[in-house]
């Protein structure tokens, strides 16, 4: 069951990078989803954007008093960081109009993580995947090591004492 996930994950990785690689050479165009509940006032979206995986979640989101004023940014905080920006974190609150006392309509967060982490862990999962097949096929052929655990059975052949599973001839 492990190993069904592990490849899972990784064929996932895989087709994430392939179809992030696609946008940023503008084959493909940004896909995303978005859900929310209109009720709680939360919203939450992932989509695929220039080589980017970006995810945003709001929260407290209320409908603007009456009037016209300008949609202002209050920066709680923010962090670029990693190599060359690759990754970003920005919290911020949507206000109506840039007073200091402007009523919030909704705090927001984004996280930008550029395609290249999703390449490393594509190589990553890949090693691990590619070592687990090497070691399960090393216990296929060598008929002393149990072939679901790996043990060495030279000094009881007849049963497996780390998993008691019976050796096939």
């Amino acid at each position: 069951m492990t190993r069904v996930i592990l490849y899972a994950v990784c064929s996932a990785s895989l087709l994430l990078t392939v179809v992030l690689w696609l946008q940023s050479m503008k084959v493909v165009r940004p896909l995303g989803v978005g859900w929310g509940d209109g009720t709680s006032g939360r919203a939450y979206s992932i989509e695929g954007r220039n080589g980017l995986i970006v995810v945003r979640t709001a929260s407290g989101i209320t409908r603007p008093p009456p009037g016209r004023y300008p949609y202002a940014v209050q920066t709680l905080s923010k962090w670029d960081g990693a190599v060359n920006g690759t990754i970003i974190y920005h919290r911020w609150n949507m206000t109506a109009g840039s007073a200091p006392q402007a009523p919030v309509l909704g705090r927001f967060v984004q996280l930008d993580v550029s395609g290249c982490w999703v390449f490393v862990l594509t190589l990553a999962l890949g090693s691990v995947c590619v070592v687990d097949e090497v070691r399960r096929r090393r216990r296929a052929r060598d008929p002393n090591l149990c072939r679901h655990c790996g043990y060495d059975l030279r000094a009881t052949p007849d049963c497996c004492p780390e998993c008691g599973r019976v050796p096939q001839t």
